[in-house]
């Protein structure tokens, strides 16, 4: 029998693989099947059928493609290598396919016809354009209320709007910024996803902008402290930049924007390569996120201040140790912890009648490798409790046994405190959701939530991620957590 016809009888009619015994039998008349290692049958009999010798490769990265049971092998990797292809680009236009020399024709020709070069400059197509997008509740970019709307929101930071043309179907703004004496051409295209802000058009403005959550902290440190502060350090873990570096303790700070920290820019190995790369320089690396210091300044204060070594100094076997109530453990945990409370068992350190140091326990949520989690420890503003996690930990376990596990964020810190405990590992970067504001716990928008969340607007046929852009959002990660364990 050949060996094409021994391939066809691998397929059902409806092109799924046979299993079972069928397949079985036909796994010792195709010898070619010892040609591919390390792959399952169904993969090995789809290459055997196209003639492939080797597995197809992402025209963009050059990763190999993987298998799959229904899709067989995409074109791409991932959608990010999709979004990043010329040719995807060019089909998604239209108009990827036509010559400059096409395209010339076909303007002149609508120019003949019509007198518009472009069927958006009709006053008719406009006009149909606007009748129908107004009746599925849209707006059209290129309505003149549309422009008007944009060129009060470019007038609002602060430029001024010369002149707007249409060009290649867009609107193009020449804008000028009389502070710095500065003229350019910008489209439409480059508001913010959000619709309420445009991007910082003037360069020289951008960097006067994207300075002042950093200046803001350079101005905390300099009350706080009277040595040495270096702004954007590219020497000590070059190429990468240091925000914010304090030679004397070996400390950097980074401010990172939500939406320039965002995984369609920076991706999901950005924040834990920079921490890496600092750590083989022997720097402490924080890399806090810009809603972090806008909303919990106070906490952002303290980390850094204990870091410092410049908090009030308390001794754990000077305070008084017991069980919190609830409502207190809920107040203090959403004053000085950036996650905020969460329910569990309460242990708390009094200094002369007053809560100094929390530590919160709850059943493992990660598996059943571990009986306890220590999913919240933190400190009274201004003081710093040595020992403090220690006793608390030693308190506990006198009514609960099991062993303890924490996971101790390296985006914010290095886990120097955890004495008696054992590091057992780190987690891969830690992936939430962000709507360019704020962070999103990753729970809430997966693909399987999307259509029950009010006010999103879930498409069932696009991806994960595609859902997310379309509705202003992406994925935002960290460096990773971690792992320290109490037997």
């Amino acid at each position: 029998m050949r060996l094409i016809e021994i391939i066809d009888k691998c397929f059902y009619k409806n092109g799924s693989i046979v299993s079972g015994k069928g397949q079985h039998n036909l796994v010792k008349q195709i010898e070619d099947l010892d040609n591919y290692p390390g792959k399952t049958f169904a993969e090995k009999v789809y290459l055997i059928k196209k003639g492939l010798t080797e597995i197809p490769s992402c025209p963009v990265c050059g990763k190999k493609l993987k298998y799959n049971n229904s899709l067989k092998y995409r074109t791409y990797c991932s959608n990010k290598c999709k979004s990043n292809s010329p040719e995807w680009k060019r089909n998604r236009t239209g108009m990827g396919f036509q010559s400059e020399d096409v395209q010339l024709k076909s303007r002149k020709s609508r120019l003949s016809k019509t007198g518009f070069e472009w069927a958006g400059q009709n006053p008719d197509t406009k006009r149909k354009i606007k009748e129908t997008l107004e009746f599925k509740g849209r707006e059209w970019r290129n309505s003149d209320e549309s422009i008007a709307i944009a060129t009060n929101r470019i007038e609002s930071q602060g430029f001024r709007v010369l002149q707007t043309k249409i060009q290649d179907g867009e609107t193009v703004y020449t804008v000028r910024c009389d502070k710095h004496d500065q003229e350019w051409e910008w489209d439409r295209r480059k508001c913010l996803r959000d619709g309420t802000q445009m991007y910082p058009i003037c360069q020289k403005c951008h960097n006067e902008k994207t300075s002042r959550g950093e200046q803001e902290i350079q101005e905390y440190l300099e009350t706080i402290y009277n040595g040495e502060i270096q702004r954007n350090n590219r020497k000590i873990i070059f190429p990468k930049e240091i925000d914010l570096y304090l030679p004397e303790f070996r400390l950097g700070i980074e401010y990172c924007g939500l939406y320039w920290h965002s995984d369609q820019f920076l991706g999901k190995n950005y924040h834990r390569e920079k921490w890496e790369l600092a750590q083989k320089n022997g720097i402490d690396l924080i890399q806090m996120f810009d809603n972090e210091w806008r909303d919990k300044k106070d906490i952002c204060k303290s980390i850094i201040q204990n870091r410092l070594g410049l908090s009030q100094r308390l001794e754990a076997r000077k305070c008084d140790i017991k069980e919190v109530e609830v409502q207190e453990a809920r107040k203090f945990a959403n004053n000085y912890h950036l996650q905020g409370f969460y329910p569990g068992v309460y242990i708390g350190l009094y200094f002369q009648g007053e809560l100094v140091d929390l530590s919160i326990f709850c059943k493992c949520r990660f598996g059943k490798k571990y009986d306890w989690e220590l999913t919240r420890h933190c400190i009274k503003a201004g003081y710093r409790v040595i020992g403090g996690l220690s006793r608390e930990i030693t308190f506990f376990r006198k009514n609960h046994v099991g062993s303890i596990v924490d996971y101790c964020d390296q985006r914010w810190f290095n886990g120097k405190g955890h004495w008696g405990f054992k590091e057992v590992g780190i987690t891969p970067p830690d992936m939430q959701y962000t709507d360019y504001v704020t962070v999103i716990p990753r729970g809430k928008y997966q693909k399987k939530n999307m259509a029950k969340i009010p006010g999103f607007k879930f498409d069932p046929s696009l991806t994960q991620k595609e859902n997310l852009l379309k509705n202003r959002m992406d994925y935002i990660y960290g460096v990773g957590h971690k792992i320290f364990v109490y037997e």
